[in-house]
């Protein structure tokens, strides 16, 4: 007959500590899965997010080099405060 060492109250106790903890690592388990997707989820938007400002700042940044261009500059000034660069023949150098 095969006997098992110690008490029936030290068995019963060892095999509740034994489902409790079963129990809640299996409940830990799940509830970090579901907080990884989550997680990979939010990565995700954040990813596409930073990709839209990438491409914001890049389009901004074109168009404020053409608004700055020379030629960007000069018909501004030359409609809203008519100054207009004199031509070629209107200028003498010394």
């Amino acid at each position: 007959m095969l006997t098992i060492p110690g008490d029936k109250r030290l068995w019963l106790a060892m095999s509740k500590v034994l489902a409790f903890s079963v129990l809640f690592l299996s409940v830990s388990l799940f509830w970090l899965g579901g907080s990884a997707q989550r997680v990979t989820a939010q990565i995700e938007k954040e990813k596409i997010a930073c990709d839209e400002l990438v491409n914001n700042n890049i389009l901004l940044r074109a168009q404020k080099a053409q608004l700055f261009s020379q030629e960007a500059v000069g018909a501004l000034a030359g409609s809203q405060l008519a100054i207009h660069l004199p031509a070629s023949g209107q200028y003498r150098k010394f």
